[in-house]
């Protein structure tokens, strides 16, 4: 059994299935992401990861995909 890590992103932009279908493809091509669920209500997506995660690479990937990143917070 892996270590597990939980994250919430607050990213802003996401309107609608689509946006969250592109979040989700996104972070989980970030190393050691094992499950990536996204809130559209709440503006945040959820990762569980075997590893500890790089905020700079969830900003960027937030960025490149053209939504705000807010935050990223260990749950």
């Amino acid at each position: 059994m892996f270590k597990k890590y939980e994250y919430i992103v607050k990213i802003d932009g996401m309107k609608c299935n689509n946006c969250a279908n592109h979040v989700i493809n996104g972070l989980s091509k970030i190393n050691g992401v094992k499950k990536v669920e996204v809130n559209l209500e709440e503006k945040e997506a959820h990762i569980t990861s075997s590893k500890e995660i790089d905020k700079d690479v969830v900003k960027d990937i937030i960025d490149e995909l053209e939504y705000r990143f807010i935050d990223i917070n260990l749950v």
